[in-house]
């Protein structure tokens, strides 16, 4: 596992109250964070501040995730403490193989600086609370043709660069969107440009919603599995508070969220801009080809009808065949024996950005820069036996 860049590292703290915000970047891997003795206090995730702390006993973030959470170390002067990673709880499902350690946080004596010393009460932050949508659209996940070669992913029944835009909601409306997932795993829905709230979850029949409306590429969309529901919708749990532009998405369930479609103050429709700007929605196979399954909607100017393009994806899923063997081969590089926890991570006092990645792919070798999701900005340095290095500056 990395950590901003580094492979198993350590973080210095001091005795007090820490803010951190993480984000979730591998590729396909589903974490579920919890750092042992302090307690974790939620107060904002991808579209900002909430109005209110939440306590939280583990972290569960799909890829793109983020979270912006409180944790107070004063209780643990002098302590080691090791940040795991743990399979998530149902009924969000993820295929990648254990991998438990993530970061050791090494807890000094003194203080340099206090900080707030309590748990706020109430945050300058809001509360997802849309009401009144317009209109409800369905948007199915398929996965097919599971068993041969050519598998793959789609929304709506419908490839990635084929067909019409169908999901043109005007400016200024508020919608529900429906993302019915047939397929075995979790799968993190984002959409651009727009932030949502998580209304909640429904099981459903599966089986009986395929069989009655499937077809030669999956399920499309447009079709209410409301009919086909075998339980009452779970609303949103309490970390899904504030407004997100991610979601889990859990097989066996459709899950309902609810967005107004805004353009910022400075941008104005002005002629069409079509249906090809899109961007790209990657699911990597070991090999790094891409399997899309994207779709671009159009907000619309309720004058003119001028859509602006944005694009709706699911960032999820990798092929983690050779997750084990990577592993081993980074622990080699000295993960666990005389170099454990070796390299130590840089933050901006009072605040910590950590970017959590898993190590992919083959290059993950003594001599060799980690490739597969490790790329951009924060690149991980794997290189020689013993990664120490200069500590990288956590992201912004």
């Amino acid at each position: 596992m990395l950590v901003n860049g580094k492979v198993w590292p350590f973080l210095e703290v001091e005795p007090r109250m820490y803010r951190f915000r993480i984000l979730n970047g591998c590729n396909a891997r589903i974490l579920s964070l919890d750092i042992g003795g302090p307690s974790l206090w939620q107060i904002g995730a991808e579209g900002g501040m909430w109005d209110v702390p939440v306590p939280v006993k583990h972290l569960v973030l799909a890829p793109a995730e983020r979270a912006d959470v409180l944790l107070d170390f004063t209780k643990f002067a002098g302590q080691t403490l090791v940040m795991k990673n743990h399979k998530p709880p149902r009924p969000v499902s993820n295929p990648a193989p254990s991998l438990e350690s993530v970061m050791q946080i090494r807890v000094g004596t003194t203080v340099s600086h206090p900080g707030p010393r309590a748990i706020p009460s109430s945050l300058p932050g809001r509360k997802a609370d849309l009401t009144d949508p317009v209109t409800t659209r369905y948007i199915t996940l398929n996965e097919i043709d599971t068993d041969e070669p050519t598998w793959f992913l789609n929304l709506n029944g419908v490839h990635f660069d084929e067909g019409p835009t169908t999901e043109t909601p005007k400016v200024g409306t508020v919608e529900d969107w429906v993302y019915i997932n047939m397929t075995g795993d979790t799968h993190p829905m984002h959409t651009h440009l727009v932030t949502f709230q998580v209304v909640g979850r429904t099981p459903f029949d599966v089986e009986a919603y395929e069989e009655a409306n499937e077809g030669p590429h999956g399920v499309p969309g447009g079709i209410d599995p409301t009919p086909y529901a075998t339980g009452p919708m779970v609303p949103a749990p309490p970390d899904e508070r504030g407004f997100k532009d991610t979601v889990k998405a859990n097989p066996g369930q459709f899950t309902t969220i609810r967005a107004k479609f805004e353009l910022p103050t400075d941008v104005t429709p002005r002629g069409s801009l079509g249906t090809d700007v899109l961007g790209p929605a990657e699911i990597l196979r070991p090999h790094h080809a891409e399997i899309p399954s994207g779709q671009p909607f159009h907000v619309a100017s309720p004058q003119s009808g001028v859509a602006v393009p944005h694009h709706l994806h699911a960032p999820g899923d990798v092929a983690l065949q050779r997750e084990d063997e990577a592993h081993r081969l980074v622990s080699q590089i000295g993960g666990w024996g005389e170099h454990a926890w070796p390299a130590p991570i840089d933050h901006a006092d009072p605040l910590l950005s950590a970017v959590f990645r898993s190590c992919l792919g083959n290059a993950a070798v003594p001599g060799d820069q980690c490739q597969g999701e490790n790329t951009g900005p924060l690149t991980a340095s794997c290189r020689g036996r013993d990664p120490r290095g200069a500590p990288m500056v956590p992201s912004r």
